[in-house]
């Protein structure tokens, strides 16, 4: 399929005399346009070289046009239809309208009227293609594996984009559980070397005497036997894991490793050459690990040509209830248990949670209820106590649903009067108080607070849904 020209048009005309009037009214205005002359030329056309817009009549000699228009829809070629007729009944329209027309012009008509129907019908394509690469770089719902669609992805998703067809290293950082293995696969999953291998090396569940014969292999050895994580992945992808818990004389081997790209010889045996991508990993700051000394800066240099941030899942509200569901699926259908959806108390528990274990501690939350509970709806007494506090806590509504807040008896009061003031207007005194003190950049009031400016955005809406209430 070739590519559209800007102001490409096909006039689908069975009157030779017509389609060349219809023809130099559009080549005048600087239009590329092409005739067909019947239903089949046509589709063969459009299939090949789809234009902007085509100029459909519903008369032809081989087939009615309205069948066209149906084929373009269910093959999805990236056209605007405009039905041309002589017949402008209620009924046509209507039909022509359902099987994806975007407008109607009746025979005969002007230039002028031709030449705005067919501007109008180009804007419609461009504005239908801007939506389209809106929701293909800019509103994914996930990447060869990486679910979400939460703004903090998108930004992730566009530097997976810009790297998967490079050898470039990249360096994941982020918290434990935000999915740094699932993105280095995924970049091996969606650049060249998918068909390579993919190997891990845990940098965590290796000591420093074995590192080398675990990534260079022992004595050097790049064979069957004795092959090691570098050779084990000559062609495709080498991930290290948490790389920053690698000691000094590991990390030199490395960075020996990374400059030659060759495994050491053994005895007269020349070195070999191995080509691999790296990814590498750490859940702590890499920046402080270097300021304090305990990681190469040169190693860092080397390593860090693509950086990717993993965002925590508490900055990525929007997605939380879709892995949620997504894994409350997926373990139900494993375990052959019932459970189906969430009930309205969970969602809200699981919004207000802070989820320090990120999204594998989600994960491992739904696979506990699922193995421990019965039921085709996920309760809240069915969490963990420390997330059924979150959804009591909750003081708004969530779907229509009220977030029942716990009841004190008077006769159970042993307060003495005093005057006691609730966790979250505590919690909001706090950080308004933080906020002005910042001059009102929350960015910086969030920093001071050891919590994201997510976190704040969120708690800002919540008490402003609770006074509205």
């Amino acid at each position: 399929m070739t590519q559209q020209s800007r102001y490409d048009v096909v006039i689908v005309e069975d009157s030779i005399s017509t389609a060349a009037l219809y023809k130099a009214y559009l080549d005048s205005e600087g239009y590329s346009t092409r005739v067909y002359h019947s239903g089949q030329e046509a589709l063969r056309g459009l299939r090949e070289r789809p234009p902007r817009v085509v100029m459909q009549d519903i008369r032809l000699p081989d087939m009615d046009g309205l069948d066209i228009l149906r084929i373009v829809t269910e093959e999805e070629l990236p056209v605007a239809v405009v039905v041309m007729t002589a017949n402008s009944s209620v009924e046509l329209v209507v039909e022509a309208m359902r099987r994806g027309g975007v407008d109607f012009i009746e025979k005969p008509f002007s230039k002028e009227r031709l030449l705005v129907t067919v501007a109008n019908a180009m804007k419609q394509q461009e504005l239908v293609s801007m939506v389209q690469t809106y929701r293909d770089t800019i509103d994914r719902q996930g990447f060869h594996g990486i679910q979400g669609r939460s703004l903090a992805l998108q930004v992730v998703y566009r530097l997976l984009d810009s790297a998967v067809n490079s050898k470039a290293s990249l360096f994941l950082t982020g918290p434990t559980g935000t999915g740094k293995s699932l993105c280095a696969r995924a970049v091996h999953q969606a650049g060249p070397r998918a068909e390579g291998p993919f190997v891990t090396l845990n940098c965590a569940a290796i000591s420093d005497e074995s590192f080398e014969a675990q990534l260079l292999g022992e004595q050097g050895i790049a064979d069957d036997g004795g092959a090691g994580a570098a050779c084990r992945a000559d062609k495709g992808t080498l991930f290290i894991d948490e790389i920053c818990e690698l000691s000094a004389q590991a990390q030199v081997k490395l960075l020996g490793f990374i400059q030659t790209g060759q495994i050491p010889p053994q005895g007269d045996e020349a070195p070999r050459v191995v080509d691999v991508r790296i990814v590498c990993a750490t859940s702590r700051e890499p920046e402080q690990e270097v300021a304090a000394g305990r990681f190469r800066q040169d190693l860092y240099f080397r390593l860090n040509v693509v950086p990717v941030k993993m965002p925590p899942l508490n900055e990525r509200e929007s997605d939380v209830l879709i892995l949620a569901e997504q894994f409350l699926g997926r373990f139900a259908k494993q375990h052959k248990r019932d459970f189906a959806a969430l009930s309205a108390d969970v969602r809200a528990a699981f919004v207000h949670y802070d989820w320090p274990g990120n999204v594998r501690e989600l994960e491992n939350t739904l696979l506990n209820v699922v193995l421990q509970h019965q039921g085709d709806t996920v309760e809240l007494d069915m969490l963990p106590v420390g997330m059924r506090q979150s959804g009591a806590r909750s003081a708004y509504r969530l779907q229509g649903d009220l977030v029942a807040q716990p009841k004190v008896d008077a006769a159970d009061d042993t307060s003495g009067g005093a005057s006691i003031v609730p966790l979250w207007l505590a919690e909001k005194q706090i950080i308004e108080q933080a906020i002005e003190a910042c001059e009102g950049r929350v960015a910086v009031a969030a920093a001071h607070l050891g919590v994201s400016a997510a976190t704040i955005f969120r708690k800002q809406k919540e008490w402003d849904e609770q006074q509205a209430e």
